[in-house]
């Protein structure tokens, strides 16, 4: 073998280790075959948490009035004794009193509006309430130990004009009053 026979192979030998590394590189380079169907499924799962990020804020502004979250202050549950000794101080403002029905102080005016008047008591006080609805709620009776919840204002005459009425007969036990 001479030289040039030597020289040739030899060149060969390279081309064919230069061949076998360009296909290593080109393997190397070429990202492994995907599905398209993980793909597209990976996105789908991508842009369902975006938009369900996006929703929640929106849901939660939309929900909150239902869960109590308003801006009404609550209306506090003030005793008869205490409204009647304090009248300048109730005047006008949003309350509930509880007291006992006073028997025998129902009466119901139809004209010029429909209304009722009673008179609750606690601790020897009275104070006249005006229900502005044309029929009692549920419970009502001309009966003794009965007792009421009313809600509304305190008017400048001294008499309770409420909107709301709550009865609690007395074998049903009702929140303590201070």
């Amino acid at each position: 073998m001479t030289y040039r026979d030597e020289l040739g192979q030899a060149h060969a030998r390279i081309a064919r280790l230069e061949q076998e590394l360009r296909e290593e590189r080109a393997k190397r380079m070429t990202p492994p075959p995907t599905d398209e169907r993980a793909v597209r499924w990976g996105w789908r799962f991508i842009v369902g948490f975006v938009l369900l990020g996006m929703a929640t804020p929106v849901l939660v502004f939309l929900l909150r009035d239902r869960a109590g979250a308003n801006d009404d202050p609550p209306v506090p549950v003030v005793a008869v004794d205490t409204v009647v000794g304090n009248e300048k101080r109730y005047v006008g403002t949003k309350i509930r009193v509880q007291g006992e029905y006073v028997r025998g102080s129902a009466s119901l005016r139809n004209e010029p509006t429909c209304d009722m008047r009673f008179a609750l008591e606690r601790n020897g006080l009275r104070m006249p309430v005006r229900y502005t609805k044309c029929t009692p709620p549920e419970g009502f009776r001309d009966v003794g130990g009965l007792m009421i919840v009313v809600q509304g204002a305190l008017g400048e005459d001294g008499v309770f004009v409420a909107g709301d009425m709550l009865v609690r007969m007395p074998d049903h036990p009702m929140p303590s009053m201070p």
